[in-house]
């Protein structure tokens, strides 16, 4: 058919409808309801047409207003998504001041709801038993017989490879998904296999005679297709038909199955039925491709006319079009409203206007110039998605500043997947900055996040029954509001709990009977959870108490806090047992309730369970259909798993704020600036993936469903409803090694237009003025150079750091430059003298400027150790060397003591790794002589504008004696000679030597008959040291210095200084670097800090850590020595 004859198809029928439409109006009068029409009356389809959905809509109210419905009647809607619900609401309460008796349901549960009145049935509570998730379980009831159906050899070959119940259960899933589909878009396919028809293929032989077992499985219930299948029967016949709702909209849906159409056709029968359709031209489009398809076309001459848009992004709009056509041969259902011709005065209204033209460019004969400063179309290339935000945020910024009357709901922000944006939309869009306020954005949710938390934690719940029950899987339950709140736990306390946990050595398994049971070990309880909460227990009986009682080493905990956590504990255990499986489908509905109302009720949270115990409900409702097959835990865990991933993203949306949701939820909704997000060439358009034995991929049909064609029409659909600019982003950097990445095809098809339409100016293509390509960072130079007007920022914190780079200045500069302005103190504590002395950076970076890093913050480990790693074997180490100079010490109670604390490995492995650990310990405190304490011992010096006070703790008869267990404590020799110091300078009566003792390394300094002046000169130069250092860190470090000190000390005067020098800094540098194994002073997180980007062994630096290192090592090592 020629296009001007086929465009009749949507210009004709006027008359037709206005009479159509007197005759009702006579009929029903203006206050009378339509269901009060006589049943003789005929009515007709009537579709009406419009580019612009403000259009649609104030037809269907002037419709709705100009004959109401009765008071108790409701008006019926079929829409395609309920955002369109609710845009419809609110354009109805804008034009009417109220919407109220309205339906909105979508065209499936339009077609169930139209059976059940037409055919007098009562949905059944449990759900109808072909719907998909109902349909699941029979699937998975009926596979218990298929090993002995020959006709079922290829599915039964599949699962013969490792089947679990898992296994089958999503093999069920997909099975029911499809079968789902086939009623919808292959109804006769269905009826001709019920009545032993079937194709020759493999797959459909084997599909068929799985359906027809599932058939004669559910006697009692009927699929949609036989339903509709009736339905038709009914309208069709002479019959009258009660029960059908008054009239019918279908209001803006893109796509509609073949079987609904012809519902609709024969409902027209019977009731007014108008469809509301939303087309991007008043011509008939319906023979135009793509470019690629006409090139497959063996004579495409005659058709390539038309709009390459509308050709290449319109496949399911023509479809649904053709399918509209073939439903009205004679055309007379078509009566068409205005089409708003959008003017040519922007490059975004230009191309609008083309393709409500359906023509191509090359039919103008001319290029179109563009405007200078048009911004009605971008299109924006960036690094990531976060940075796609940041430019969106700017735009929104922008626009609002240019234009006073734009709102914010005027602003949309579409992407393909909501769940990949949601986190940073809010993160960017929802965070202020100097110059950056926050917009107000509404982010679509499927379910409510507390709705959620509970779903979430009968999840967790599921999946500690199957696992190892570690420490963080068990207190990640703790991370949901509703839990602590049903246990009556603080977020404090459950950091608490963590703490007091990992101080008893918890790791994974509930005890020893659990991991041998659940996981087939050996039953040892050591880092159990059992043992952890016996010492926490225990504690609470004996307090404070280094021996073992009854097996267990007692820990002091708080009782408040542990009396919550061994509730806790206790109902997680008893649920881990409960929730084990396999069970019945009614009984997995006890238990899984029975957690629910443990964990997540109380009286402030009744209202979030709704989505839990609708998905346990349908689990139950399952057992009819389960008959008495056990369900196992994997499959109940993947059920509650799809009960959120199948719900809805509508939540939030249109509600003031900026609008955030997918394109297929907002398709058609008009915005004045629209932002389409996340348009990268392997995400979009989406494909669908099918399985292989997929009927409907094997032979499609016009108006399948097809996730890239709803894709590209979405996106068409999105130029059209942007009303003055569209601003579209993709990630133009590969996340893998940062080169160029394409856009979607889409977005090239789009630039493609725009350089066929429009006429170049300074660059060779129109479209590279469209295209704006970001830099990696916000805070690039080109934001605010002016070096291209397309690049602007509105953050001055990233003002302020371009500023900074472009002076030279380096995210690696010296910490602080120059010095603090500080108040020397006049008098200086001992205690802190030594700590500063141990390590600057720390001290300057705590003390002076509040810095203070969370050394602690490691992940809890899960696993018991095998062997000891570094630091908890020096820990080990030190903490029995202390207890050796406590006193004796029974080695078999030292060694059950340290099991009991879970801090040696397990079964021969813990008595290995504790004889040679002792014999170590004995052996670096072998040769110390008595170690009596005298007694703290008061300092209190005076020098030349300073005075030095406190006390040495830990003197002995035999002076100052420290042992280690690190290879050379540097840190405790540090601290020994300065209390070396100021005994002498005190004139202590005790013994003038030190000796700190380390596994390799020992220092010894005897100050014999030295003049106590030599040891205040020495104070005095560390003190001066230590108010400088007050006011900048110095380059003293613990292993650099000492190694740099000792180099030093080994040259003589007389050989080369350079030399000596040279070799020193090299000693120093592998001392401040890590080698292997060994940790270097710049792993310290305060070193890092202060001397980021600083060679502190070069230049002035050097001069300086040679001056400082000669000065705190320089005396202890002339007076002391160092030995092996």
């Amino acid at each position: 058919m020629a296009r001007a004859a086929r465009a009749h198809a949507l210009a004709s029928g006027r008359a037709v409808t206005d009479h159509c439409a007197a005759q009702e109006e006579n009929a029903a009068g203006l206050t009378g309801a339509v269901g009060a029409l006589s049943s003789e009356q005929t009515y007709r389809l009537t579709i009406r047409a419009s580019n612009r959905l403000e259009v649609l809509a104030e037809d269907l109210i002037s419709a709705i207003t100009a004959r109401p419905l009765g008071p108790f009647e409701r008006e019926t809607i079929v829409v395609q998504s309920q955002v369109c619900a609710r845009w419809l609401t609110l354009a109805l309460a804008r034009a009417r001041s109220i919407a109220a008796n309205l339906e909105f349901p979508l065209p499936r549960r339009f077609c169930h709801e139209l059976a059940d009145r037409l055919l007098g049935e009562t949905p059944p509570p449990a759900g109808r038993g072909f719907d998909r998730d109902r349909l699941v379980w029979a699937i998975l009831a009926d596979m218990q017989a298929w090993a002995s159906d020959p006709e079922l050899a290829v599915p039964v070959a599949y699962l013969s490879e490792g089947a679990g119940q898992r296994k089958r259960y999503q093999l069920a899933r997909q099975l029911a998904t499809l079968f789902d589909r086939y009623q919808v878009y292959r109804p006769d396919l269905l009826l001709q296999w019920e009545s032993g028809r079937q194709g020759g293929q493999p797959d459909e032989r084997w599909q068929a005679h799985l359906w027809r077992r599932l058939v004669a499985r559910l006697p009692e219930e009927q699929h949609l297709a036989r339903r509709l299948e009736r339905v038709a029967a009914r309208l069709q016949s002479d019959e009258p038909c009660d029960g059908l709702p008054p009239r019918v909209f279908v209001f803006a849906v893109a796509r509609l199955a073949p079987v609904v159409v012809e519902l609709l056709v024969a409902l027209s029968r019977h009731r007014p039925v108008t469809l509301y359709l939303l087309a991007p031209t008043p011509e008939y489009w319906g023979d135009l491709r793509s470019e690629r398809a006409l090139a497959r076309l063996p004579a495409a001459g005659a058709l390539q006319e038309g709009n390459e848009l509308l050709g290449a992004l319109g496949k399911q709009g023509r479809e649904f079009l053709d399918l509209l056509v073939a439903s009205d041969p004679g055309g007379g259902a078509w009566s068409p409203l205005e089409f708003v011709e959008p003017p040519r005065d922007s490059l975004l209204h230009v191309l609008q206007h083309d393709i409500f033209e359906a023509k191509s460019p090359r039919e103008r004969g001319c290029r179109v110039p563009i405007a200078p400063g048009d911004r009605s179309l971008e299109v924006h290339s960036c690094a990531t998605p976060v940075r796609e935000l940041e430019v969106v945020k700017g735009r929104i910024l922008d626009a609002l500043e240019r234009d006073p009357t734009l709102r914010l709901d005027e602003i949309a922000i579409l992407v393909p997947d909501v769940k990949a944006y949601a986190h940073a939309v809010q993160a960017v869009l929802g965070s202020e900055g100097p110059g950056e306020p926050a917009i107000p954005v509404a982010i679509p949710e499927n379910v409510d996040p507390l709705e959620r938390s509970a779903l979430d934690t009968l999840i967790r719940l599921v999946d500690l029954a199957g696992s190892r029950v570690t420490l963080a899987e068990v207190l990640g339950l703790l991370e949901s509001r509703l839990v602590r709140e049903a246990f009556g736990i603080t977020a404090a306390e459950a950091a608490a709990m963590r703490a007091m946990l990992e101080r008893a050595a918890v790791r994974w398994g509930i005890d020893g009977e659990h991991r041998c049971k659940q996981l087939g070990l050996p039953p040892f309880d050591a880092w159990t959870w059992r043992a952890g909460l016996d010492r926490l227990l225990m504690g609470q009986a004996t307090g404070e108490l280094e021996a073992v009682v009854a097996g267990v080493a007692p820990l002091v905990s708080d009782f408040e806090v542990l009396e919550k956590l061994v509730l806790f504990c206790e109902c997680v255990f008893e649920a881990v047992a409960s929730l084990r499986g396999p069970h019945g489908a009614r009984a997995w509905g006890e238990r899984l309730s029975s957690a629910l109302e443990r964990f997540c009720a109380s009286r402030a949270a009744e209202e979030y369970l709704g989505l839990a115990r609708a998905s346990i409900a349908e689990l139950v409702a399952a057992a009819d259909l389960l008959g008495g097959l056990a369900v196992e835990r994997e499959v109940v865990r993947e059920h509650l798993q799809s009960a959120v991933e199948t719900a809805g993203l509508d939540r939030n949306l249109l509600s003031g704020a900026v609008t955030f949701g997918s394109l297929e939820a907002l398709r058609g909704i008009p915005f004045r600036l629209l932002f389409v997000c996340g348009l990268d060439a392997g995400g979009f358009p989406r494909r669908d993936r099918r399985p292989a034995f997929d009927l409907m991929g094997v032979s499609p049909r016009p108006c399948d469903r097809n996730r890239s064609s709803d894709d590209r029409y979405a996106f068409l659909e999105a130029i059209l409803a942007a009303r003055e600019r569209l601003v579209l982003t993709y990630c133009g950097r590969s996340m893998r090694d940062g080169s160029a990445a394409p856009p979607s095809a889409v977005v090239s098809e789009l630039l493609e237009q725009v350089d066929r339409t429009f006429e170049p100016t300074d660059d060779p293509a129109p479209s590279a003025g469209v295209l704006v390509e970001h830099p990696l960072h916000s805070f690039s130079s080109r934001y605010f150079d002016g070096s291209d007007p397309r690049l602007w920022s509105y953050s001055k914190a990233d003002c302020a750091a371009a500023a900074a780079r472009s002076a030279g200045a380096r995210g690696d500069e010296r910490f602080v430059v120059g010095a603090l302005a500080a108040e020397p103190p006049a008098v200086v504590e001992l205690g802190e003298l030594v700590r500063f002395w141990q390590n600057p950076c720390r001290y300057f970076c705590r003390e002076v400027l509040g810095l203070q890093w969370d050394e602690q913050a490691e992940e809890s480990p899960e696993d018991e150790p095998l062997e000891l790693a570094r630091l908890e074997r020096y820990r080990l180490g030190r903490e029995m060397i202390e207890r050796r100079r406590a006193g004796p010490v029974d080695r078999e109670e030292e060694r059950r003591l340290l099991a009991a604390r879970g801090l040696l490995p397990p079964f021969r492995f813990g008595d290995r790794c504790y004889e040679n650990l002792r014999a170590e310990v004995e052996e670096t405190i072998r040769e110390v002589g008595g170690v009596a304490a005298v007694g703290p011992i008061p300092i209190e010096i005076a020098g030349s504008g300073w005075r030095l006070c406190g006390e040495v703790r830990d003197a002995s008869e035999s002076g100052i004696v420290r042992i280690d267990f690190a290879s050379f404590p540097q840190r405790l020799v540090v601290g020994a000679w300065i209390e070396l110091l100021a005994l002498v300078a005190a004139r202590a009566a005790v013994p003038l030597r030190a000796e700190v003792r380390g596994r390799d390394k020992k220092w010894q300094a005897d100050w014999n008959q030295l003049p106590i002046e030599r040891a205040l000169t020495e104070l005095a130069g560390l003190i001066e040291g230590f108010r400088e250092g007050l006011q900048r860190p110095l380059p003293v470090f613990c292993n650099a210095s000492y190694e740099l000190a000792e180099q030093l000390a080994k040259k003589s005067q007389e050989k080369a200084q350079n030399e000596a020098v040279t070799k020193a800094v090299e000693k120093a540098r592998q001392a401040y670097r890590p080698q292997g194994h060994r940790r270097g002073d710049i792993e310290d997180p305060y070193v890092a800090l202060c001397f980021r980007g600083v060679d502190p062994f070069a230049g002035r630096e050097l001069e300086e850590a040679i001056h400082w290192a000669r000065l705190l090592w320089g005396g202890a090592l002339q007076v002391g020595s160092v030995s092996s």
